[in-house]
């Protein structure tokens, strides 16, 4: 039989279509399937009548995607074939009923095949457990793998409380957070769909020549990072940089404002960053006021907020949260502080990532937060994301229990210790050599902390309920930012 592999449009195979194809696909979960893992197999065409025999459905969700402005492949691989008749001397002539028979046979068979009970159980099990997307776009889901009656060492009753959790109050509220779930890593996607792009404005160490961003596609595929600036027309323009910088997690800040703050309440963020904690804030009703020392960092953020809009008031103050005005009062004091030296920021001697030494940085920290929790009401919690961090020998400096020392210093309680488990990434490739080099382990974790000032009862009483806010209507940013505007590919680890 011969085969011509090649390319071609999406729009032309559309007209490819076999007109006799009795399969009816359900496309919403092939596309779940196709979002999960990309588009796998080549379209099937027949070499004589150029119909289709394989692909109908994905190139109908491609061709509906494609007429809704989303960005998908313009071409598809395609696997060119006849289809010869059998007689008994062997294969003899090209027979349009062979190649609708292939049609019907290529979705029959696949459907009559059955499965191992067991192994089927075992494998939905390992799968929803243990993958970043649960069982999302397989086909199957958590009633299914209940039914399979699994009596592995974790049930599938086990597994579906924890959803049901996740449902009452985002996530389950364990002392583990596992940012690795289906359930949060959906709920990423969505906070994501909204246009958040935290990355935006965070410098590099290592800068790349500035490269022209209007229709580079390269710029898109995350080979790059982009710092951004204000350009002569009040736009961001953006430079390409090497690397990657750590971004906030949108769905770890909403469990954060839903958990521990009031409604309504006014969120004070000493170490503000990049976006995510104050569009989050935003979207949630609430009002922020985070402070940063860079003018670019602060004008990314500000286009994004105005592009995506909310109920809350979100402002981003250029200051330095040593001296700078703060508000009145405080509901919810929450941050991620410099991790010392792991990451630079800028070269203004007034970052805390520029400190000569590490107890100049603590002195700093601890003023910070001192001013910060002032002006936080009584009965409120306050909330920090933070990781441990090494010196130059390799020994850890204990910036974890250290954070806790600030905070009970400036009159504030522990209450609850969690850890934020993030997906592995990049981290199965870099933590073999550095493990080899000196039996460090790879860090997939941070600390999320949290105090309380003055007495728990009442602070919880303060807290909202909590209740799931509705991003199904989340659309991208479009034209508030340049269409190529590139987006940096998000590392295991959490930060500002």
């Amino acid at each position: 039989m011969d085969r011509t592999i090649e390319y071609m449009p999406v729009a032309e195979l559309v007209e490819r279509f076999h007109p006799a194809n009795p399969k009816d696909h359900d496309l919403e979960e092939l596309r779940r399937s196709m979002e999960r893992f990309g588009y796998t197999e080549a379209v099937m065409l027949d070499e004589r009548t150029g119909l289709m025999a394989a692909g109908h459905g994905r190139i109908e969700i491609l061709a509906h995607d494609m007429a809704e402005g989303l960005s998908r492949p313009d071409d598809v691989t395609v696997d060119e074939r006849g289809w010869l008749a059998p007689v008994q001397r062997g294969w003899h002539s090209r027979n349009d009923v062979e190649l609708l028979a292939y049609v019907v046979a290529s979705n029959r068979i696949a459907e009559k095949g059955g499965w191992v009970d067991a192994g089927l159980a075992d494998a939905l099990q390992l799968i929803a457990s243990t993958s970043e997307l649960g069982l999302e776009g397989i086909g199957f889901n958590l009633d299914d793998l209940a039914a399979l009656k699994y009596t592995g060492p974790d049930e599938p009753d086990q597994i579906i409380a924890s959803r049901k959790l996740a449902e009452r109050f985002l996530v389950p509220p364990f002392s583990i957070l596992d940012a690795r779930q289906g359930y949060w890593q959906e709920r990423k996607r969505a906070w994501i769909a909204l246009g958040i792009q935290s990355e935006l404005g965070r410098p590099q160490n290592a800068l790349r020549p500035e490269i022209p961003t209007e229709g580079n596609a390269r710029l898109r595929s995350g080979a790059y990072g982009a710092q951004a600036h204000i350009g002569p027309d009040g736009r961001l323009v953006y430079t390409p940089t090497v690397g990657i910088v750590s971004i906030f997690d949108p769905v770890l800040c909403e469990v954060a404002y839903r958990w521990w703050c009031p409604s309504g309440g006014l969120v004070l963020d000493p170490f503000a960053g990049g976006s995510v904690r104050g569009i989050v804030a935003g979207r949630l009703g609430l009002e922020y006021v985070g402070y940063d020392l860079r003018e670019d960092q602060i004008a990314a953020n500000e286009v994004q907020w105005q592009a995506i809009h909310g109920e809350g008031t979100v402002r981003w103050i250029r200051g330095d949260s040593r001296a700078a005005p703060l508000p009145e009062r405080a509901d919810f004091v929450f941050t991620c502080p410099p991790y010392y030296d792991l990451e630079r920021y800028s070269d203004d001697p007034a970052d805390l990532a520029n400190a000569a030494t590490y107890a100049e940085f603590l002195a700093d920290y601890a003023h910070i937060i001192g001013r910060a929790v002032e002006r936080l009401r009584d009965d409120r919690f306050a909330c920090v994301v933070v990781g441990e961090v090494r010196d130059g020998e390799g020994l850890c400096r204990g910036l974890v229990p250290d954070t806790v020392q600030v905070f009970e210093a400036a009159g504030l309680a522990l209450y609850n210790e969690a850890i934020l488990v993030t997906p592995v990434g990049s981290l199965a490739v870099r933590a073999a050599k550095i493990f080899e080099a000196a039996r460090k382990t790879g860090k997939g974790h941070q600390n999320v902390l949290v105090f309380v000032k003055g007495n728990p009862e009442l602070a919880a009483g303060a807290c909202a309920p909590v209740e799931r806010l509705d991003l199904t209507e989340a659309e991208a940013i479009g034209q508030d930012l340049p269409e190529e505007a590139p987006r940096q590919p998000q590392e295991a680890r959490t930060q500002a």
